[in-house]
């Protein structure tokens, strides 16, 4: 068993999948820049084929924030998995959170996924929208912590 103290990681990546999402990416790339004023930080938009004015909004939030924001335009739609799978390949971060592009989840929620995986030595901590995290550790259903195997040598 690893005795070692738990540790928080040192970068936090966000992956965020959009599609017509003009209206609203804005507001969330401000909000995790907000939540996370001090934390080593990366957000990965990932346009997944909009329609509308999303890929010059990405492109206009990575120029405003050239250290934190990562701008992956995809030629067409391929749905949001595989924008996900898009994003995660390029993100860095030791931990990678994904969130919607409209604020459905809110970043300052990824706190709470991160204190569980630190202090409970995770390596995943999966949450269904709506269900507060403290429900679904309790009862282990599908879609609640994903792996019970803890950091470390066994």
């Amino acid at each position: 068993m690893n005795s070692n103290p738990p540790q928080q990681p040192s970068r936090l990546s966000f992956v965020i999948p959009i599609y017509n999402g003009a209206k609203t990416i804005g507001d969330v790339v401000a909000e995790i820049h907000r939540t996370f004023p001090t934390r080593a930080i990366e957000i990965v938009l990932v346009n997944d084929g909009s329609a509308d004015d999303s890929e010059a909004v990405c492109s206009r939030l990575q120029s405003e924030h050239p250290h934190t924001v990562t701008f992956v335009h995809l030629a067409r739609n391929f749905g949001e998995h595989g924008a996900v799978l898009a994003g995660l390949r390029q993100s860095t971060g030791d931990l990678v959170a994904i969130l919607d592009d409209d604020g459905q989840n809110p970043p300052a929620e990824v706190e709470r996924l991160i204190a569980t995986l630190v202090e409970e030595r995770r390596d995943v901590v999966v949450v269904r929208s709506g269900e507060p995290l403290r429900e679904q550790r309790r009862r282990r259903q599908p879609g609640s912590l994903a792996l019970e195997r803890p950091h470390g040598p066994a």
